[in-house]
This record gives structure tokens, sequence and C-alpha cells, in this order.
């Protein structure tokens, strides 16, 4: 790409499904994640409970017949509360620390954080043709303007 802007069509995050959302902001939410080496916290509560979950409506995106599927993805919500009966919740009750969470990739292989920075810095690189520094981000880095 030799330090040009990155045509909106390019594969920047090999083989994920968001590549086929041409038009869709999660798309370009999970290619910043990529570039960046950033990680998202996923807590695992007993029976599934979460802090959201899916809601379909039957429209424009949702059929009929996807609809039906529609309890495949609904898990329960967290009652409303105060923070320590969340913790209360966690295994321990306590939250471990950040270094003692598993690390997985976007394909759902076992990872570091260091390994989701070099990664992302490495495919950096590549499209912009510079090296940015590490943990520095603004604005003309997404750009790959130096």
């Amino acid at each position: 790409m030799s330090g040009q802007y990155v045509p909106q069509g390019h594969i920047i995050v090999p083989n994920v499904r968001s590549n086929r959302w041409q038009r869709s902001w999660k798309r370009f939410f999970i290619e910043l994640q990529f570039l960046r080496g950033y990680a998202m916290l996923y807590p695992n509560y007993d029976d599934f409970v979460s802090f959201s979950t899916n809601h379909l409506e039957l429209g424009s995106h949702v059929s009929p017949e996807k609809a039906k599927a529609k309890a495949e993805f609904i898990v329960p919500l967290m009652p409303l509360g105060n923070s320590s009966s969340i913790i209360s919740q966690l295994p321990l009750g306590e939250l471990p620390a950040l270094e003692n969470l598993p690390v997985v990739n976007l394909h759902g292989h076992v990872s570091s954080m260091d390994e989701l920075q070099v990664q992302g810095e490495s495919k950096r690189t590549e499209l912009c043709d510079w090296k940015a520094i590490p943990g520095q981000f603004n604005a003309s880095d997404l750009l790959c303007v130096s």
C-alpha cells in the first residue's frame, strides 16, 4: 500500500466473516481492534448471565425464518444492582488479575496481548509502509499519514 489510503474492499484482517460486510461499522471496528492489538473482556457468569443480549425484530434484516432461530442467541440478563453484587457473582467473588486472564485472537486461538500487538503492528507496517510507535496512536496513524 506504501503510505496510501487503503481501499474499502481491501482485506485487512484475514479469514474473518466481517470481510463480507462492506458497509458495516462492525467491520471497521474489528479492523481497528486487529491493527492496534486490542482485546475485549468477556465476563463469564454462571448460567450464561450477561450484561447484554441480542434482540431481533422482524424487518428488512430479519426474516420470519431467522426470527425462529432467535432463541439460540438470547441469554439471560444480569439483574440491575450495585457493582459489589456483580463482582460477588464472579468465580471466587473477585476480579482476577489481568495477566491471569486467557487471551484468544479473532479466530479463537490462544494468544497473548503481546502477540496481538505484534501482529497488529506488523500489518500496520505492511499497509502504511512506515513504522508507528507501539502504543501511541492518533488519527493520522489510522490513515497511514506519517
